[in-house]
């Protein structure tokens, strides 16, 4: 799988406060559900371009659920000393009942299309995930994912 990220923006953070995501699982799991609010936090901001790292992370919710499904997403792009060829994506999916699958072997090709102050946006499909367990050991059937995901300040 592989990652396709522009180049981070520079500037004051921003945060994210619009937006939504759309979730497709096929597989031994099938579900389509929109998640149409931004999670309040300050992680949801692209870095100062004075920091070591610049890149954006935002997460969605359903609207209204404090319980409900959750996804994750975050885009670095390397600056200075720990500038590297390849920027590093990371996405997390939690479901309803507290099952959650974190792509860190690469399962997931992510493609984020615009990273700037205005606006994130982009898709991920993600081959072969498995729910992990309380020690993080996959447990059932792999199944597949497709999002796309957009934010705004």
């Amino acid at each position: 799988m592989g990652t396709s990220l522009p180049t981070g923006s520079e500037g004051l953070p921003v945060a994210f406060r619009t937006g939504a995501a759309s979730l497709t699982l096929t597989g031994s799991e099938r579900a389509t559900v929109e998640l149409a609010e931004i999670v309040p936090s300050e992680d949801g901001i692209i870095f100062s371009g004075s920091d070591p790292v610049e890149g954006t992370s935002v997460s969605w919710r359903e609207r209204g659920k404090e319980n409900g499904w959750y996804l994750s997403v975050t885009g670095f792009f390397g600056t200075g000393a720990i500038a590297t060829e390849d920027p590093i994506p990371f996405l997390s999916l939690t479901s309803p009942d507290d099952r959650y699958v974190q792509d860190m072997a690469g399962r997931c090709t992510v493609n984020v299309t615009i990273s700037t102050r205005e606006r994130f946006e982009g898709t991920i499909d993600c081959a072969g995930l498995a729910w992990l367990d309380e020690e993080d050991q996959p447990v059932g059937e792999p199944f597949d994912v497709k999002v796309t995901f957009s934010a705004a300040p």
